[in-house]
């Protein structure tokens, strides 16, 4: 916006034919960025926002009904009062200055000369005032408050999911392994495919071949691994994994026996987190994904 309004003042100093007096006084619109930074009045115009259709479809409704009466003035008072509802568009507008309160039609006394009540400008008159004013303007209003109130829950309660997710995911478990974990977790279909599995994946990463992996070997291969995001396990990672050397050979280096042993252990901490999770979050979510 502001930028929009610099290029317009900048270019008026040649284009000497720019109303350049209305583009500085649309600098007061800039008032209107407010409602961005506010939480309160953004939810407040996102509501306003959310009631524009079905209010209007309730204005829709009081048009047609102003119209309808606009059409019988014109055919029962239209020669009594020309003025006023003599054509259609002047009965539309004398009708409008009813249902806005301005007061009744000059030009049709409910009072004749004679004293006595003229029943038909009345109840033409009174009936259009209960429909329009009493009811439709009414049922409009209700409108307007009802989306209002139901936009206003959404909003809050996304507002509050967001703050929940952000929350809880504050505090889930997490693990440098969890995407090779989640993999295996629902790739095997039983134990000996597991151990298949396990043994497959030591293969991969031993690619020299010689059925053991230091530390360093382990990290630089898994991180060779397809995962997204990558798998970056630090020295102190394969520290806890190896539960500090306790699961690897009398050599500290890991074989494809030991690789099995520390994969099993990390899998079934990775189950115990996925439960833990579960109940955190208070849903099926770390279930669903066990159970895929």
């Amino acid at each position: 916006f502001d930028v929009i309004i610099v290029s317009l003042s900048v270019a008026s100093l040649w284009i000497t034919q720019l109303p350049i007096n209305v583009i500085r006084s649309m600098r007061a619109f800039r008032v209107l960025r407010i409602f961005g930074r506010l939480r309160t009045l953004k939810n407040i115009v996102a509501a306003l926002s959310a009631s524009v259709v079905p209010v209007l479809n309730a204005f829709i409704v009081v048009f047609i009904v102003t119209a309808i009466y606009a059409i019988l003035a014109v055919t029962f008072f239209g020669d009594a009062a020309p003025v006023q509802a003599g054509r259609f568009d002047r009965a539309f507008v004398s009708l409008f200055t009813v249902a806005a309160g301005m007061g009744w039609l000059q030009s049709l006394p409910i009072i004749s000369p004679d004293g006595t009540l003229n029943w038909g400008t009345a109840c033409f008159v009174c009936s259009y005032v209960v429909v329009t004013n009493w009811t439709l303007l009414q049922v409009c209003v209700a409108i307007l408050l009802d989306n209002f109130l139901t936009a206003s829950a959404e909003t809050e309660n996304e507002e509050r999911l967001r703050a929940t997710r952000e929350r809880v995911n504050r505090r889930l478990f997490v693990n440098a392994l969890d995407p090779l974990l989640a993999h295996l977790a629902v790739d095997h279909f039983d134990d000996a495919d597991l151990s298949s599995r396990l043994q497959h994946l030591f293969r991969i990463l031993d690619s020299e071949e010689a059925e053991s992996l230091t530390a360093q070997e382990l990290g630089v291969g898994i991180k060779k691994l397809d995962f997204k995001p990558r798998i970056h396990l630090s020295e102190s990672d394969i520290n806890i994994i190896t539960q500090n050397g306790k699961l690897c050979d009398a050599d500290g280096l890991i074989g494809p026996k030991e690789f099995e042993a520390v994969m099993r252990a990390q899998l079934k901490l990775y189950t115990q987190r996925q439960l833990s999770n579960c109940i955190i979050v208070g849903g099926s979510t770390a279930v669903e994904s066990l159970s895929c």
